[in-house]
């Protein structure tokens, strides 16, 4: 394997293992948010009902990059929480769908709550959603836009 080669698995790699550590990190949140804990000790006992879609569409006030295309996306709703993931490629760079990432967002109201720019990933919040976005390389040779929302119901 060549050097190049190498290096874009590791990245891959490395990205996909902050993609699923921020998907962690959003899902301690939401359970802490309804006052859960780790399960260990518990004796509290729930029936919840579980409802899980594919092919479910960017909500209304999330921003779609243009010239994207929407690959995968999936939710999950629970009585506390709906949770869904969006997977979009577009052949632009990764700085021009951060930067307008970072304005649109600001402009339909939500909040950027932490940014790492070098990893090009928002954490954002509206209202009771809160969420995660990052953007990186494709195996294509695309740019990826992963997004990653939960809602706490009322």
């Amino acid at each position: 394997m060549n050097t190049q080669t190498s290096k874009k698995t590791k990245t891959i790699f490395i990205i996909a293992a902050l993609i699923l550590i921020l998907g962690l990190v959003l899902l301690s949140k939401v359970v802490d948010q309804m006052g859960g804990d780790d399960g260990i000790n518990s004796t509290k006992t729930t029936t919840q009902s579980v409802i899980e879609k594919d092919n479910v569409d960017l909500p209304s006030d999330f921003p779609k990059y243009p010239n994207s295309e929407l690959s995968d996306s999936w939710m999950r709703d629970t009585e506390e929480t709906t949770g869904s993931s969006f997977i979009l490629y577009t052949d632009d760079t990764k700085k021009m769908i951060f930067e307008f990432y970072k304005k649109e967002l600001v402009e339909s109201d939500w909040e950027i709550q932490n940014e790492i720019s070098q990893n090009f990933i928002l954490n954002v919040v509206k209202d009771d959603t809160q969420g995660y976005l990052v953007v990186s390389d494709s195996t294509e040779g695309r740019s990826l836009i992963s997004i990653t929302l939960a809602k706490t119901k009322k």
